[in-house]
Formats: structure tokens, C-alpha cells, sequence
């Protein structure tokens, strides 16, 4: 009895178009950091996790920056003598249980 010969022909499609490739997703960055926070980074994530870790502090980080500056950009905006209800902690429950309280009328609406 004869063995058969199993052959897999992979093709590759190649691109021969001029467009430009996209842009990469990741881009290197080369950072000068302190010696004893690079040992420290290196305690945590490990040499070869630098990237990852470095990565997702820097995202919290910004999105800790973005919000203190929302804040700053809007703090004042509201006047406190247009908002009593909001004096002290007692008068928000209060307010917060009063709105809860309210009836609402369901005619003309869905049901």
C-alpha cells in the first residue's frame, strides 16, 4: 500500500498598491527617568513589563488631570443662594427625600 503525500500551498497576498500603510497603534517613546525610580518600576512590573505598567499609570494619571481641570474650569458655577436645599448634608437628604416623595402624575403618559 502506497502512502499519500499531503502538500498545503499558503498563499500570501501581497499589496502591490501605493497607499501609505497606516500609522502604527503604538509609538516608541524614549524617557529619561531617575535611576531609583527605574529599580523601583522595575520591583513592580518587572524590566520586561516597564512599557505595560508605565502605560497604564500614565492613563490614570491623565484622567486624574482631566478631571481636576473640569473642576477648576467649572468650579463657581453654580451659586449657592440658588441652591439652599444644597446648604448642609441634612438639607440634601432632606431635598433628596422630598423629590423621592413627590407624586408624579402618569395621565396622558405611556401605560
Amino acid at each position: 500500500m502506497r502512502k499519500t503525500l499531503r502538500m498545503d500551498v499558503r498563499t500570501r497576498i501581497i499589496d502591490w498598491t501605493s497607499e501609505p500603510k497606516p500609522k502604527p497603534t503604538r509609538i516608541p517613546v524614549n524617557l529619561s527617568l531617575p535611576v531609583d525610580l527605574v529599580e523601583a518600576l522595575d520591583e513592580v512590573a518587572g524590566p520586561r513589563r516597564r512599557s505595560a505598567f508605565a502605560e497604564e499609570a500614565l492613563r490614570r494619571a491623565i484622567k486624574r488631570e482631566q478631571l481636576r481641570l473640569a473642576i477648576e474650569r467649572t468650579a463657581g458655577s453654580l451659586r449657592a443662594e440658588d441652591y439652599p436645599h444644597w446648604r448642609t448634608s441634612e438639607d440634601v437628604v432632606n431635598w433628596v427625600r422630598e423629590m423621592r416623595a413627590e407624586v408624579t402624575s402618569t395621565e396622558g403618559g405611556p401605560g
